[in-house]
């Protein structure tokens, strides 16, 4: 179950968090992560989905298209860009 940051407090920008799971999105060359905790609103009610960066400890980043809730966690893809991490 991902820490869903975004509720306690909607104007944070950046949290470090843990890689739960990685697996390949189906139909656009990217992939899904899910992290223990997350800052992105997974859209809803009208209301966008948050994008922007996955970054990495050691400099590398990826970008994130979209959130989505699925069960208790929040799913971020990756752009196509982002396939291989």
């Amino acid at each position: 179950m991902s820490d869903n940051l975004y509720v306690t407090d909607a104007y944070a920008r950046t949290v470090e968090a843990i890689v739960v799971s990685v697996d390949r999105a189906e139909g656009s060359g990217g992939c899904v992560v899910v992290l223990d905790r997350t800052v992105f609103y997974p859209g809803g009610g009208g209301q966008p989905a948050d994008h922007g960066l996955l970054r990495a400890a050691d400099g590398r980043s990826w970008p994130v298209v979209t959130a989505r809730r699925v069960g208790a966690d929040v799913v971020h893809e990756l752009g196509p860009d982002g396939a291989v991490l």
